[in-house]
């Protein structure tokens, strides 16, 4: 399982280094469950702009190779992501995993996506959730701890934050001969972590090869004029 999560790393780092232009992110103060998402998107029922009126402008849209049906995937972060400070665990924490006094300027980042993948008739056809943590420290750009979200991290309705990530690495039994495979370039802009994840990731989660549709989708005017029945407070930030 580790050498097929290295081997996903340096996938994502190749792609970092390519550029690409940021998509729409959904901002929040405090995460819902993401999975009650079926609630309100119905499988078989629910259409695009269903999706689109409560989750905004899509993050990624991508298409499958083999029949062509469209993906949105959205990318939704903490707002609180750059405020993330030192917890009350993080010595015991560091000390385990040898990084010193580096986490004293460490900064956490949370993101969670959800995906729709649609049939040949424009109805969800079905929905994924995956969620990502990671950290980096100091003046550095480089991105160290990078993990998937458990079920619970997931629906946690508060972001990970330094002490958070660092015990969940750890307790994921992850070495620390393994954390520099593990670090991400974040030099190019950080924003483009949260595309990237959402186009790599989406074809590991319906198993079918994606490509991109487009890498900056227009804006409706209906865009997340339904957000309120998922989300207490969003803000969708598109550039």
């Amino acid at each position: 399982m580790i050498k097929k999560f290295v081997a996903s790393i340096c996938l994502l780092s190749s792609f970092l280094m390519t550029g690409c232009a940021v998509n729409n992110l959904a901002k929040v103060e405090k995460y819902p469950d993401l999975t009650k998402t079926e609630d309100f998107i119905i499988k078989g029922e629910s259409t695009a702009r269903d999706v689109r009126e409560i989750f905004g402008t899509p993050t990624f849209v991508g298409k499958t190779k083999d029949d062509g049906h469209i993906i949105y995937a959205y990318a939704i972060v903490s707002d609180n992501d750059y405020g993330a400070t030192l917890g009350e665990n993080i010595l015991h924490s560091f000390k385990t995993l040898g990084l010193g006094g580096d986490l004293a300027h460490g900064t956490a980042y949370t993101q969670k996506n959800v995906y729709f993948k649609f049939n040949s008739d424009n109805k969800v056809e079905d929905i994924k959730y995956k969620g990502y943590a990671w950290m980096s420290l100091g003046s550095s750009f480089s991105t160290y701890y990078f993990q998937a979200l458990t079920d619970e991290e997931f629906k946690s309705s508060q972001p990970m934050l330094v002490n958070n990530i660092v015990e969940s690495f750890s307790n994921k039994n992850v070495s620390t001969d393994s954390i520099k495979k593990y670090e991400l370039d974040r030099k190019i802009d950080g924003f483009i972590l949260n595309v990237r994840l959402c186009f790599i990731i989406s074809g590991r989660l319906f198993n079918q090869d994606v490509l991109f549709v487009s890498e900056k989708d227009p804006s409706e005017s209906y865009d997340g004029i339904k957000s309120s029945l998922l989300f207490d407070k969003v803000e969708f930030s598109y550039k």
